[in-house]
């Protein structure tokens, strides 16, 4: 039976190097899956804490702009304009 360069690396005892996926291949790597599945866990918690965070302040920002009162334009008043009176132009001949 001849055992590969891969398993050989696997079977050698207490070999302190980490494989390329971060992972322990002299110790059992629960406790790594654990860790980063609690990161994971951790970094979702604080997405959707963020996001509520945001809806909320979107909410009251809202709130905010109901509350504003209109202000009333005033209304500019016309002035009348003077009728000229028309001057008879017309010669009767």
């Amino acid at each position: 039976m001849c055992t590969s360069e891969a398993a050989k690396h696997w079977r050698t005892p207490h070999v302190n190097k980490w494989d390329d996926r971060g992972l322990r291949p002299w110790k059992s790597n629960t406790d790594i899956f654990r860790a980063k599945r609690k990161k994971r866990k951790k970094k979702k918690k604080k997405k959707k804490q963020q996001k509520k965070k945001k809806k909320k302040k979107k909410k009251k920002k809202k709130k905010k702009k109901k509350k504003k009162k209109k202000k009333k334009k005033k209304k500019k008043k016309k002035k009348k304009k003077k009728k000229k009176k028309k001057t008879d132009t017309h010669i009767d001949r």
